[in-house]
């Protein structure tokens, strides 16, 4: 979602992800962290895992806050795409999926 509102915009998904808003305390965002590991392509699934792994170790409240962020961050993506006219939402939802299945069912790259 991240890089087709970029795209859309004429911007870099990084530039995108560096104008998230930080918590009130200033400390990174969450979504933009896990965000920001979806972007090392197959890799970042690892990363991804890791990441979530850590921060529900770390505090679980903030954990599903994350969670509930994180829709919330894509259900916004969505309209925006669909009040652009770029991607009706049914059409976003569809594209999504696609998405998710492919990212997941690919197989891991071999390490060297």
């Amino acid at each position: 979602m991240t890089f087709w509102l970029s795209q859309e915009r004429g911007t870099d998904v990084e530039e995108a992800l560096a104008r998230f808003p930080h918590n009130p305390d200033g400390s990174e965002n969450p979504v933009r962290t896990l965000l920001g590991t979806l972007l090392t392509g197959s890799k970042g699934m690892d990363a991804s895992a890791d990441f979530l792994m850590e921060f529900f170790g770390q505090d679980q409240d903030a954990y599903m806050d994350l969670i509930v962020d994180l829709g919330s961050y894509v259900a916004a993506c969505v309209e925006i795409l669909d009040g652009l006219k770029v991607s009706s939402v049914e059409e976003s939802l569809e594209q999504l999926e696609v998405m998710l299945r492919g990212f997941y069912d690919a197989p891991a790259e071999p390490e060297f």
